[in-house]
This record gives structure tokens, sequence and C-alpha cells, in this order.
């Protein structure tokens, strides 16, 4: 049997496993544009479709920048928008760059590799100077997070096939404003976690470690399933101060002019709550990626302690103002000096007294409402003055049914009608 599935149940350009699960399927063909994000359960092949482009511009844009650099010495990387695959072969015969390959055969990946947007970079371009050139739309998503993600380290340049010409991408603005919302989730006390995805592999592992950020940060967070993002359905929270979304990298920086609170990625929000990431500049959304930084953070957070341990042998005072300046940080949002809440290890799991997701928890004495000891949002939702309907089961009497009324509600059969 074969189904054709129109709408997504998420973005557009992700590969629709939990229509395609709904069905049985044992293969899915995605056709069209594709964020190349890894699915987690069901095999799948593309189809991108073919837009044509003037291959002796390309090769004479490339070589241009290939003369420029001779001198500087910088590593030229090439990637394209999925449209042009078939292209592949001609384009790696252009010389003096390397060809970012897109990922189809996830089984294939290489554990050194560098993965960006589904492609294979061989190693990190923002590791070093370099010049990456993308084949593609000035507004195509994928130079967007191009720019964002290696633009500290040296040119993104495009070319457009349609305009067949191509520039140089700035993105000087938007890094501002989004370390500034990195800000603003540090000083948020608490945080929804919007789950934008079921499909993408990892995408598990990124919820768990947005939680376990928040949980380290002593804040709080909901946790809600949103499909299609749009301002109406995250407009009625108010207690939340600001929103992480966890979806496809394409999908993952949002425009939020429209929206109350502002819309965060997992990595900003690193940044924000973990102490052992630094901001060089650069924000990545491939969770792969975020979770290999957030690894290798907490490796040099426990090297950090050991050498902490060894350095406050006996006999050793320690300063209590230095450990005050650590506990204290300037706010960017609104210029005040706060205090950090506890600085609980970010790796670690519930302690004994606290309720896990899979945890027994205490149901109330009259059985309306369920009693989450130690939980956060417990604590706030009793400060409420209004806390939703009461349902009062079991203290109202039960009645028993009567005849209603009949008729129109201008008119009904049981009332007199006026004399004419």
């Amino acid at each position: 049997l074969v189904f054709t599935l129109g709408d997504t149940s998420y973005g557009g350009c992700c590969v629709d496993e939990v229509a395609a699960a709904h069905l049985n399927a044992d293969l899915v063909i995605h056709f069209g544009p594709a964020c190349l994000s890894a699915p987690s359960k069901i095999p799948t092949l593309y189809s991108f479709g073919r837009s044509p482009i003037d291959m002796e511009k390309l090769t004479d844009f490339t070589n241009d920048i290939v003369r420029e650099n001779e001198k500087n010495g910088k590593k030229i990387y090439l990637a394209y928008d999925t449209c042009y695959h078939y292209l592949q072969d001609s384009i790696k015969q252009i010389e003096g760059i390397r060809v970012a390959t897109l990922i189809l055969d996830q089984e294939q990946e290489g554990e050194d590799s560098f993965r960006f947007h589904g492609r294979d970079f061989g190693e990190d371009p923002g590791l070093q100077e370099s010049i990456i050139v993308f084949v593609g739309s000035q507004e195509s998503k994928v130079l967007s997070n191009l720019s964002l993600s290696f633009s500290h380290k040296g040119e993104i340049k495009y070319f457009d096939p349609v305009q067949g010409s191509g520039n140089s991408s700035v993105v000087t603005k938007i890094l501002m404003k989004r370390y500034m919302l990195t800000a603003k989730a540090r000083d948020a006390e608490t945080i929804g976690i919007l789950v934008g995805t079921l499909s993408i592999k990892h995408f598990n592992e990124a919820i768990q470690r947005v939680k376990t950020l928040i949980k380290g940060a002593d804040k709080s967070f909901y946790t809600m399933m949103v499909g299609k993002l749009n301002p109406a359905k995250v407009a009625n929270f108010a207690d939340i101060g600001v929103f992480v979304l966890i979806a496809c990298p394409e999908n993952s920086l949002v425009d939020t002019r429209d929206f109350y609170q502002d819309i965060i990625t997992p990595f900003e929000l690193e940044l924000a709550l973990n102490e052992d990431l630094q901001w060089e500049g650069r924000v990545l959304n491939d969770f792969s990626n975020i979770l290999k930084l957030s690894s290798d953070a907490a490796k040099g957070e426990e090297e950090n302690k050991q050498t902490d341990q060894e350095a406050s042998r006996p006999g050793r005072d320690k300063d209590d103002d230095e450990d005050d300046e650590d506990n204290v940080y300037l706010s960017l949002v609104d210029g005040k000096i706060k205090r950090k809440k506890k600085n609980a290890a970010l790796d670690a799991q519930f302690t004994d007294n606290q309720v896990s997701e899979s945890s027994l928890v205490k149901v109330s004495d009259s059985k309306d409402i369920v009693m989450m000891e130690n939980s956060d949002m417990w604590n706030k939702f009793k400060t409420k003055e209004y806390q939703g309907l009461d349902p009062a089961v079991g203290k109202s009497e039960v009645k028993k049914a009567v005849q209603g009324l009949t008729g129109i509600a201008s008119s009904y059969e049981s009332e007199s009608k006026p004399s004419s």
C-alpha cells in the first residue's frame, strides 16, 4: 500500500514520522525541500526536485574567491541547497574548495565528522579562519544558520542561482539580538519548553538536557507539545518568562515580533545557564552539535572540580568575598546586580526527596488535586488567587432529571402566549 501525506504535523521540511507511524509505514519518501534532520525511527528516501543553475557563473564566482584567498590561505567550504543536489558531481569538480556533501544515509555518518544541517563538512569550519560559500537563495534558512554559526571565524558568501550573482552575508545585528535573548533566559524564573518535533533523532536527549539545565539553575518549567507554532498557542502562559523551542534547525529561529514572550533555542539556553560554555559569537541549532558541546563542557566541569578539591586541602582558607562575587551577576536586561540561585551540578539527577516524571504522587484527601510535593509548579500554583473552577466532587446534591422546555427561545410551549 502507498499513502500520500499532504499536511505535516510540524515543519514542512521535516520527515513526518508521526503521520507515517499512524499508517504503520515501513518507508517514507519525502518530496521537496528538506532540513535533513536525522529521522529517529523510520527509514527515509528523499526527492528534492531540480532547480536550474548556471554552472559556468557558479564556477567563475568560486574561482574569484579562490584567487582572492591565495595569500590568506583560508579553507574554502561550499554548501548547496537540496534542490541542487543533482549537480553534486559537477560541483565537486570545482577546484580549490571543499564541498559539504548531503547526508542521506544516516547510518554512514562518521563519528569524527562535523555535521551541520544534514551536511558533512568533515571538520568544524568554526574552529579556524575559513570562507563558506552557499549555493541557494538569499532567503534560505540554511544560509541564515550558516551565517549565525560560522561568521565569527570567517566570511559567509552566497551565490543566488536565480539572480546569477553572489554577495556576502552579514548577521551582526541578528547575533546581537540572539545574545540579548540569552540574558533574558538567565533572568527568567519560569521557562516554557516547547516540543516542536517528535521525529528527529536525539530530540529526547535534547529535552532532557534542557530540563537538566533548568533544574540546575533552580528554575521552574512547563513542557508543552505545540506542533506548528503560532502566537495564539503560547499567549495564555503569562507566568513564563521565556520559551525554549525543541525543533529542527530550520524552524528553531523564530521571529517573535508577534509573540508575547521571546523564544530561544536550546543552544542559547545552554549559554544562559551553563557557566562552562562561553559565548563565541555563534549560534548552533543542530541537536547533535549542542549535545556534544554540553558533553565537552561537563567533562571540563569535572576536571575543574578535581582541581578545586586538590586546591582546598586542609590548612587552606576560603575567601568568602570571592565566593560572593561568583554568586552574583549583572543583568543585561535591567542593569541590576542579581544573585544566582543554587549552583547545582548540571548533570545531577533527582534527589531522593524530589519527584521524577515516573514517580508515584500523593493525592489530596478530597481526591480532586494531585499533590506534587517539592514541586516548584505546585508551590507557585498555591500562591495564585484564581486556581480554576472548583469541581466540588461529592459535595453537590444529586438531583433526578426533569422534563425540560420545548420550543424556541422566543416562545416555549409551556409559556402563555400574549393576547392579540
